[in-house]
């Protein structure tokens, strides 16, 4: 028989002949209580099992609503950057780029540009830091307030002046001056005529050149424009001076002086003839005075009708012209 606990436990009580066991009792007996309480035990203990794999049958469903709540308040997961170069940042760059500078800075840009435009004319110097500060001092002046100006404005007629032609031949200083004074005339000529800077600028700017005229000339030719325009006549300044400036260089090659074809187009607008009717006019008499003695007998006879003599008429032909 094998050794186990219970046997070691009794083995006094089993070593006589059954003397012993009739004195003490029987040995079954005496095991009775001992296996009743491993009973007990063994049923405690399986009790506690089921009850711990309840808990973590509890404990199971737990972690799962746990996973399904967590997975409700997912974070949406967030791509990396676009590496340098990508589509994204392109659109970016192209937004920017497109985005008009602050308005504190676009008055100085725009400057800017038209001094760089400005340098370009031919006889200026690179570096035009006074002709600049003259110009925002000339843009503060009350005579050119009337146009309503800006600086960059001034400039910008600087520069179509410069390109065409005005203040030829000159440089640095000279050049800079001359420039500054027709953007002062041509401001004052946009207040009297009730046009804009630009083409009170482009209007004189070809008066002076197809004429020859120097700014004295041109100023006076603005002065006998703007009397017209104010005398009563059914025209205004801007319109004569329009028509001067596109027949002046025909008329003055005919010999009519420019104070002469300013009244000879203000007569003609009065005559209710439009702008571009009355220039075609004013070239058609050019032509025909700059003929002179050598003009048809049908020509010659209007003439002797206006009691007008053209070979008197071509001598206010400029030396130059003839």
């Amino acid at each position: 028989m094998a050794d186990t606990s219970f046997s070691l436990m009794y083995a006094a009580q089993t070593a006589g002949a059954g003397s012993g066991l009739s004195a003490g009792g029987s040995a079954t007996d005496s095991l009775v209580k001992p296996l009743s309480e491993l009973k007990e035990a063994l049923l405690t203990a399986s009790l506690d099992i089921r009850s711990l794999v309840r808990e973590q049958i509890k404990l199971g469903a737990v972690v799962l609503g746990l996973n399904t709540a967590l997975a409700s308040f997912k974070v949406p997961v967030v791509t990396a950057a676009p590496a340098a170069g990508g589509e994204s940042k392109s659109k970016l760059k192209a937004e920017i780029e497109q985005r008009s500078p602050p308005a504190y800075l676009q008055s100085d840009m725009a400057l800017e540009t038209a001094m760089a435009q400005l340098r370009q004319v031919q006889g200026l110097s690179g570096d035009l830091g006074t002709l600049s500060k003259a110009n925002l001092k000339l843009a503060t002046d009350k005579r050119v307030s009337g146009s309503g100006a800006t600086v960059v404005d001034l400039v910008q007629v600087e520069v179509a002046a410069g390109r065409s032609g005005i203040g030829a031949g000159l440089k640095g200083a000279d050049k800079e001056q001359v420039l500054l004074d027709f953007a002062l005339d041509a401001a004052v000529n946009a207040s009297a005529f009730g046009i804009s800077l630009k083409s009170a600028g482009e209007m004189l700017s070809a008066w002076q050149v197809s004429m020859r005229l120097d700014q004295t000339q041109g100023q006076l030719l603005a002065d006998a424009t703007q009397h017209l325009g104010n005398s009563g006549l059914n025209t205004t300044a801007a319109d004569i001076g329009s028509v001067v400036q596109q027949s002046g260089e025909s008329a003055v090659a005919a010999g009519i002086l420019p104070e002469q074809l300013a009244a000879l187009s203000a007569a003609l607008l009065n005559a209710d003839v439009d702008k571009a009717g009355a220039g075609t006019s004013v070239k058609s008499i050019s032509a025909a005075l700059a003929k002179g003695p050598q003009g048809s007998a049908a020509e010659q006879s209007a003439w002797k009708a206006l009691g007008l003599d053209p070979g008197k008429l071509t001598e206010n032909v400029p030396d130059n012209l003839v």
